[in-house]
């Protein structure tokens, strides 16, 4: 933005002195009176273009004489319209003196040459303005100053001193600048600026502000026909969600949202948290949705998994609990998943259950159990050589079947504690001894009944079961014909002469089982399920189960191969195939509670990563937090920088529905899309690259925004006087803050080195030396100067001189270089005992190219 153009291109400037009694010189109004605008500035020049000559001054000259109302300098006989106190009025050359008040000063003509006009030093008092350089009517002087009154806005003053008395109704006071300085100005009586014929036409304005508690908001006012407008600032009010900076902080929409909300569907509503997003309140939160069995309270009822079975009533329902039936052991483990009172390691009772899981039911020792003996011969005892079993029932098949024991011989169904002893050689009654009661008339230990072998076949008739039969006593081999050859009181017993290899067929499919030995009958043995003659039977306790059966899927080797379920699809290829796996993927997470049964990634428990699948089974997909997520900041405008000091989200992806999209933060405005790191800063009093400083390295020489600077160098000027060893000789900085020559000194130098603008080289437009004690021939200053883009460039540039020396010669000087640094050398000179120069200011206007 270029500020002052016109009227800064109009600056010249002169010696102090060059009119006697004058001040010093400053900026000035073209010469010509053609008043020039401002692109964006200082207010008080923004109508010196267009002056309404009906609220001029009240002046009885002749049109075209000093004094009368005036709009361009044709209106002059003297070629000067110049802004009074009243008005614009047309002034006169001069070369000393003035018509009473006014001071003759500097300008520059319209063809940009010096030439000394009447000016009135009181036309801009009490004018509202912006900043110093508004009140000195365009002349190069800084001694009006403009006067901040707070939030009512900012009046010129003019310099006043014991010598330099105050109009009336002002009096010379310590004011405060708006630069922040104090200065001694004429300020009004009464403490009131009116607006004047000149701030009328002027259409002169100054900044205000209105202030309440809830914060300061600027504006402006100007004059008016009606006078001091009222500033026109928004009133301040509590920050809203509304897009708007409502306390004028600087900040929109800063700390509102955070109040509680819920977040609604059809499905119900959950609770949620305000954020002010673009100006709009909007509820964050999770979204409700229809409740499914995941252990999520999907609709945010209160309530997880409502409407889905739980078996053991402990709130999880049946697809997340890994213990249906609260008994101890994962379902995956118990063999009874819905009966509390079967598990593995469980007691094993007397109830036809497995209780224990261990694949056998009511086995020896389970609690109820009886003991029994073993009873071969089926004659009511058990053996007394064979160890009792403790059993929940017979066992047939083994002979376990006697509920006392007591026999001697369990071969021989006649022979059993408290049978009735015969006379036949053996201990029936199981006593201990053998026949006793019958008569042993020899003596020799032998019952008489059992001395005689009636049928010749070497056993004695008492022996003999068949002492008539000599194919039949004790000793002759079993044969399979319906008779007991061996008188052991069996027909036909096992393993008989004759016999046949009969197997267990406990299930009646045909084939015995593979598991018990063969016994050698001579008839099927019903009773103990030896009946067919047949085996390859692996469970002959299911009648589906038998070599060539069809295999099916099941978990049984239907087919007897040694393979279970073969042909059926094991997706985890555990030897179970996945009609009777619980856990087909073998996650260790049951199929009814997991989401993805053929997949073992997936499962709950498992760590949520950016994959696009749901690992864990929660309902929710790469949700933050993820292995693999990465940090993202809330953007809400979009330059892809996040909120500077604001949380962040670990994410799989941007979200733009909660604005975290951007994968870096430090943004310090994220409501200004041209605001964030590593932005190129430009001056406009915005911290552009979040760096925590504004407009650094891009401020004018002025140290401003504007595209023209008039730099001076003076005391309480934009750069003091600085005597220093190598950019000076012979000279002093005396106590008024001049440049002088020491003392005893006839000739000096000091040089000032003026840096430009960043963006590259300055247009180092007009010089001016203002110098008091300077004489022709006696007492005098010339000046060079060089420029360079860079110090080196600098160092090996040549001198240019301004041509001749001050006095004759005038200022100021046109130098119309470029770079980036210039360079200036004063040098001092005087003859005799004159004293020597004294320079007050050294002025340079340069542009930005």
């Amino acid at each position: 933005m270029v500020r002052h153009r016109v009227l800064w291109a109009s600056c010249l400037f002169a010696i102090a002195g060059a009119c006697g009694g004058s001040s010093s010189p400053a900026d000035a109004v073209d010469a010509t009176g053609d008043n020039g605008s401002d692109d964006g500035g200082t207010v008080i020049r923004d109508a010196l273009a267009e002056v309404d000559a009906e609220v001029g001054p009240d002046i009885t000259g002749e049109p075209g004489t000093f004094g009368a109302p005036c709009e361009t300098s044709e209106d002059c006989f003297s070629g000067f319209c110049r802004p009074s106190r009243d008005g614009f009025v047309c002034s006169l050359g001069c070369s000393g003196a003035c018509p009473a008040a006014w001071t003759c000063e500097a300008i520059a003509d319209g063809g940009g040459n010096p030439a000394f006009v009447c000016v009135d030093p009181y036309a801009y008092l009490c004018l509202p303005c912006l900043e110093n350089r508004d009140c000195n009517q365009g002349l190069g002087t800084t001694t009006a100053q403009c006067l901040d009154q707070g939030g009512e806005g900012s009046f010129c003053g003019v310099a006043c001193s014991e010598q330099s008395p105050c109009p009336t109704g002002y009096s010379c006071q310590t004011a405060t600048t708006t630069s922040g300085t104090s200065s001694t100005q004429c300020v009004p009586d009464d403490g009131m600026c009116e607006c004047g014929p000149l701030a009328v036409a002027l259409g002169a304005r100054t900044s205000c502000r209105l202030d309440n508690e809830f914060g300061s908001c600027p504006g402006a006012r100007g004059c008016t026909l009606e006078g001091l407008g009222a500033c026109d600032a928004p009133v301040a009010a509590a920050e809203v969600c509304n897009g708007a900076d409502d306390d004028c902080d600087g900040y929109t929409d800063e700390e509102t949202g955070g109040g509680l909300c819920d977040v609604e569907t059809g499905a119900g509503k959950c609770p949620g948290v305000l954020a002010c997003k673009a100006g709009n309140e909007i509820c964050v939160g999770i979204e409700p949705t229809s409740e499914s069995c995941n252990g999520v309270d999907d609709d945010c009822d209160g309530t997880t998994d409502e409407g889905f079975s739980d078996h053991d009533e402990d709130g999880k329902a049946n697809c997340v609990d890994i213990d249906d039936d609260n008994d101890g052991s994962f379902d995956d483990e118990d063999c009874a998943p819905f009966d509390a009172s079967v598990y593995p390691l469980a007691d094993e009772l007397c109830n036809s259950k497995d209780e224990n899981c261990n694949g056998q039911i009511d086995e020896d020792g389970a609690e109820g159990c009886v003991d029994y003996w073993q009873d071969v011969d089926k004659d009511g005892q058990g053996a007394d050589t064979v160890a009792p079993r403790c059993l929940c029932a017979p066992d047939a098949a083994a002979f376990f079947i006697a509920s006392a024991g007591g026999d001697c011989d369990d071969k021989n169904a006649f022979v059993k504690t408290g049978a009735v002893e015969g006379c036949n050689a053996r201990d029936d009654d199981c006593d201990g001894m053998t026949d006793e009661g019958f008569p042993d008339t020899d003596g020799d230990g032998q019952a008489d009944c059992l001395e005689m072998d009636t049928d010749g076949d070497g056993a004695p008739d008492n022996l003999d079961c068949a002492p008539l039969d000599a194919d039949i006593f004790p000793g002759k081999a079993e044969v399979c014909d319906g008779k007991d050859q061996d008188c052991d009181g069996l027909t036909d017993e096992q393993d008989a002469t004759g016999c046949k290899n009969y197997l267990q067929d406990k299930d009646g499919d045909g084939q015995g089982a593979l598991t018990v030995a063969a016994r050698c009958l001579c008839a099927p043995d019903v009773a103990a399920s030896f009946t067919v003659q047949v085996g390859g039977d692996c469970d002959d306790l299911d009648k589906t189960v038998y070599a060539g059966a069809t295999e099916v899927c099941d978990g049984k080797d239907n087919d007897c191969d040694a393979f279970t379920d073969e042909g059926s699809l094991n997706t985890d290829g555990d030897a179970k195939a996945d009609c009777v796996d619980s856990d087909d993927d073998d996650d260790g997470t049951p199929d009814d509670a997991d989401c993805k049964p053929l997949d073992p990634t997936v499962h709950p428990g498992m760590v949520e990563a950016c994959n696009g699948k749901d690992d864990d089974c929660d309902g929710q997909t790469d949700e933050p937090g993820a292995t693999g997520c990465d940090e993202y900041w809330r953007d809400f405008d979009g330059d892809e920088y996040g909120a500077k000091d604001e949380p962040t989200s670990c994410l799989c992806a941007p979200d733009p529905a909660t604005f975290f999209t951007a994968t870096q933060g430090g943004d310090c405005d994220d409501v200004a899309a041209g605001t964030r790191p590593e932005v190129f800063e430009t001056c406009n009093g915005v911290d552009d690259n979040c760096d925590g400083a504004t407009d650094e390295g891009a401020l004018s020489p002025c140290n401003d925004c504007a595209a023209v600077c008039y730099l001076q160098v003076g005391p309480s000027d934009d750069i003091d006087f600085t005597v220093n060893a190598g950019s000076s000789e012979n000279v002093v900085v005396d106590a008024s803050g001049h440049l002088a020559l020491a003392d005893g000194q006839s000739s000096g130098y000091y040089r000032q080195l003026l840096v430009g603008w960043p963006s590259g080289d300055a247009r180092w437009d007009r010089l001016l030396v203002t110098a008091t004690d300077t004489k022709t021939g006696e007492s005098w200053v010339t000046v060079r100067y060089r420029t360079g883009g860079s110090p080196a460039d600098l160092t090996s540039a040549s001198w240019q001189s301004a041509p001749g020396q001050y006095p004759p010669a005038f200022f100021p000087l046109h130098l119309g270089v470029y770079g980036f640094y210039l360079e200036i050398e004063l040098q001092l000179w005087r003859v005799g005992a004159v004293a020597g120069p004294r320079v007050q200011r050294l002025g340079v206007l340069a542009w930005e190219d």
